[in-house]
């Protein structure tokens, strides 16, 4: 589906009658446009009917309706014409304008005619959240996740500039109006969370007990973000104890212990290179340039999906459609500088037959299918599954190490049981495998070896020739238990400084580096004839570099070559 304005050719398309609500208001609009942002109308594979491309399989308004194709008209009988209407205009203006609408014109007249200003101020502001939300709950039956967003967003920009209590009823019926896991429901509680307004709404008697349950959740779950932002008052309206005035740390407040084991801080990195470099003279050589190289303990879910989007592709954008992943289908946290910022999806939020997709739309290219197909496959088997092939003596936050087996030249058996089960799913080889394994599941002999690693196994341990001349699986599995033979149970870590010493950010670090200091005579005439003796001292330096050009693997060594003066003395020449 669209994310952007859809082509021009989709307005020459053929029109369609859509009949909405129960006196059936018809609406005229291009068929291709509305299957352009909505998974509701548009179809997986077409035939052609009376020159329409007519969906047989789709999901919505065309299935096992070919009478209504062939007449060009179908019928929502449960909708509401004026959400419709500002539906249609956003599909052909991609701007949600409320003013333009009959309701509002209707609203806005109504308003007229209330004489008390804050009456008047509240009755507009809750019609309007109130409007908005029905286009999100259309667009959420409809499948038009784009819209959805667009929505959210105008809700939030609304919200930042009222007063939040105008909102409570409206936040109750949109509560009332949509499912248990919406995200127009995490919208509603961070908002009321966000705005410390949660007295007020137990004040006004409107919200189910499900959202102050849920706010409650919320709050309990982050008490530093609860301190840091105020959340007091609220906090105290649902009889829940107070948050201490106090700035300091609490003693159950662990955000510094999370932030420890998440950058992996606990082992000694200064007894790691030293075992390293005892081992390894190509590691002695590059390390000591390289230092403070750590494996971060990231989430085995989110280190899968991350390296899923990685498949030939750049960091730049691997980051960016991380991003657009959290903006999209990750449960909204909170607001930093009025920009929102979301969860990483679960699983679950990524079943939906809509995502491949969606995400297709976004930039995914082929590696939509591989998320969301992963995705179906996790959320089939136990929960917490991935969390089971974890290696014990790297445990989640919060739980206790145990010891994770005996090393063998292969690696344990925890990891080659890991390896092998993350391999049966879409979209994982042995590369991605290996960094699941390593940073998303805490086997620390892991190697993922990709072209550049590749390079340094050719380069610097002799690979690449005889029946090792080509990276096949036996050269991948052969690489690897060279690293673990060097290096041990943390041999990733140790290859992960290496593949840091090899890129071309870096590739300074490693550059020989020659400086010569020397000194030129020349003679300068004056004016009037005189000669001087003008005598240049300069510092000439020699950098002896690696470089891999843009878009090319191949290694070139080059001389750059920098020469500074550092000073001229001048002095009259002797006839």
């Amino acid at each position: 589906m669209a994310t952007t304005r859809i082509s021009p050719t989709a307005f020459k398309s053929a029109l369609v009658d859509v009949l909405v609500g129960p006196e059936k208001k018809i609406f005229r609009a291009h068929i291709d446009a509305i299957c352009s942002y909505s998974s509701y109308f548009q179809g997986k594979r077409f035939k052609r009917i009376l020159s329409l491309d007519v969906a047989e399989d789709s999901i919505g308004a065309f299935k096992n309706s070919f009478k209504e194709a062939q007449e060009l008209r179908f019928e929502l009988e449960d909708d509401d014409p004026d959400v419709f209407e500002i539906v249609l205009h956003w599909i052909y203006t991609l701007h949600l304008d409320l003013n333009r609408s009959t309701k509002m014109k209707e609203i806005k007249d109504q308003q007229a005619k209330i004489d008390e200003k804050d009456e008047k101020a509240e009755f507009y502001a809750v019609s309007k959240y109130r409007l908005l939300g029905d286009v999100w709950i259309f667009a959420d039956k409809r499948g038009m996740p784009f819209l959805q967003d667009i929505t959210i967003t105008v809700l939030f920009v609304s919200l930042l500039c009222r007063d939040s209590r105008f909102c409570t009823q409206a936040a109750a019926h949109l509560w009332h109006a949509t499912g248990e896991q919406s995200k127009l429901r995490s919208f509603i509680v961070e908002h009321f969370v966000w705005r410390a307004d949660l007295q007020r709404a137990a004040s006004m008697k409107v919200m189910p007990k499900e959202f102050f349950v849920q706010a409650v959740a919320r709050l309990d779950s982050q008490p530093h973000v609860r301190r840091s932002l105020g959340f007091r008052q609220g906090w105290s309206a649902i009889d829940a104890p107070p948050s201490p005035p106090s700035s300091q740390t609490s003693e159950d407040d662990d955000t510094l212990d999370l932030v420890k084991h998440y950058l992996n801080l606990g082992p000694n990195l200064t007894d790691l290179y030293e075992q390293w470099m005892k081992a390894d003279p190509n590691f002695r050589k590059k390390a000591p340039k390289f230092a403070g190289v750590r494996i971060l303990r990231q989430d085995a879910w989110e280190a899968l999906v991350g390296f899923i989007c990685s498949s030939n592709n750049n960091i730049a954008r691997i980051s960016q459609m991380v991003e657009k992943l959290c903006k999209h289908y990750g449960r909204l946290i909170g607001y930093m500088n009025e920009e929102p910022y979301h969860d990483f999806p679960t699983p679950e939020s990524l079943t939906n037959p809509n995502v491949e997709q969606h995400l297709r739309s976004l930039g995914f290219g082929y590696r939509a299918k591989y998320l969301y197909q992963t995705a179906v496959l996790v959320t089939e088997k136990e929960e917490g599954w991935l969390d089971t092939l974890r290696n014990p003596e790297s445990p989640a936050f919060g739980k206790a190490a145990r010891t994770g087996g005996e090393m063998r030249p292969e690696g344990r058996e925890g990891y080659r049981d890991a390896h092998e089960a993350l391999l049966s799913l879409q979209g994982v080889g042995p590369k991605v495998a290996d960094c699941v394994c390593l940073m998303g599941l805490g086997w620390g002999e892991a190697v993922p070896v990709d072209t550049h690693v590749w390079q340094i196994a050719v380069r610097d341990y002799k690979f690449g020739k005889g029946k090792h001349s080509s990276l096949t699986k036996a050269t991948y599995d052969a690489v690897g238990n060279k690293f673990r033979s060097l290096w041990g149970k943390e041999a990733g870590w140790a290859h992960s400084v290496l593949f840091t010493a090899d890129l071309r950010a870096f590739s300074e670090r490693l550059a020989a580096k020659i400086e010569v200091v020397k000194e030129e005579n020349h003679i300068e005439k004056g004016s009037d004839g005189t000669e001087d003796v003008v005598t240049d001292i300069k510092k000439e330096t020699v950098l002896d570099k690696r470089v891999k050009p843009e878009f090319d693997d191949t290694e070139r060594k080059v001389l750059e070559i920098q020469e500074d003066l550092i000073s001229r003395v001048k002095r009259r020449r002797r006839r």
